[in-house]
């Protein structure tokens, strides 16, 4: 029996001795964790909107230009800029405080201790425009690829003041610009979303919603695109669309609603458009991106114009 207790004595103690050692292993665990989120968190911290621009650069470069954009770009006078653009462009660099940080062909990365904007060089694919010498139209036009405002100084007016700049020198210098208004806060369509939204959270995702955002860009004058593949292939393609997954169905609206431009004065009164419900004659660009919002956000009867109307693609 006294040989029994002892067993059970010292059975005790070592269970206890390891659950001692179990314990301090996962509060040393535990520490380490938190030293290490600490350290994640000082390091996201100390991201300055200079090193975002240049991730975002590196992310404009390698998905928007094609090799074959590279090259033409290259191989023409000021990186394939039209007058227009370089005018734009000067004028710019002069009439506000942003700087050229990052110059590489057909890209532009301008940025201050108030925010961060990309633009590149546009090569416009177009299609459905009835208009003589439409590429020669639709030369002069950048992408704004990346508009963001440092959120050390956000709610100061900075946006606005570069929206009007940008949208006035348009004007004068007959140039278009257009962006797909995403305010990163639909993540289920894009994947790079979530990475973006980890480490960069502070700039990122965290200001205007979806509507908000494209309610902003209107409010300055920026409409629906009616020239980009996204739209027309929804046009073109509303049939087949109905039997297509629904987040696929989801996404083709949502990119097609998101496509927005401020167009040149050229584009304004020049270009002519097919009607997108069949109608004869055509129409001008403000009047068909009207239509195709309504198209859009179900403004038609879907039902009605699919068994009434046949769609020029």
């Amino acid at each position: 029996m006294k040989v029994n207790r002892m067993r059970n004595k010292n059975k005790n103690r070592s269970q206890k001795r390891q659950q001692e050692m179990i314990e301090k292993r996962r509060l040393k665990m535990n520490k380490n964790h938190k030293k290490r989120e600490e350290q994640i968190q000082q390091n996201i911290d100390s991201l300055t909107i200079y090193d975002l621009s240049e991730k975002l650069f590196k992310d404009v470069k390698h998905t928007s230009t094609l090799k074959d954009e590279v090259k033409y770009l290259s191989e023409n006078e000021n990186d394939g800029l039209t007058e227009s653009e370089v005018l734009f462009l000067s004028d710019f660099e002069k009439k506000n405080e942003m700087k050229l940080h990052i110059h590489d062909t057909g890209h532009r990365v301008y940025v201050s201790d108030y925010g961060l904007i990309i633009l590149t060089k546009s090569l416009q694919e177009v299609t459905n425009v009835n208009s003589k010498d439409w590429s020669e139209l639709y030369e002069d036009m950048f992408n704004l690829d990346w508009m963001v405002t440092n959120v050390e100084n956000r709610k100061c007016g900075w946006g606005n003041q570069i929206l009007k700049l940008l949208t006035s020198l348009s004007d004068k210098h007959n140039v278009s610009i257009k962006l797909v208004s995403d305010s990163m806060t639909n993540t289920k369509f894009w994947n790079t979303s979530l990475d973006l939204l980890g480490k960069w959270k502070k700039y990122l995702g965290n200001s205007l919603d979806e509507v908000q955002l494209r309610k902003w860009y209107e409010k300055h004058g920026f409409i629906l695109n009616p020239v980009n593949k996204s739209l027309i292939h929804y046009n073109s393609n509303k049939r087949l669309l109905k039997e297509y997954p629904k987040l696929y169905r989801q996404f083709t609206e949502w990119n097609s609603h998101n496509q927005l431009i401020y167009p040149s004065t050229t584009l304004r009164n020049e270009v002519r458009f097919k009607s997108i419900l069949g109608y004869k004659g055509t129409y001008d660009f403000e009047s068909t991106s009207s239509c195709y919002n309504n198209f859009i956000t179900g403004s038609y009867d879907r039902k009605y114009v699919d068994n009434n109307f046949t769609y020029i693609t």
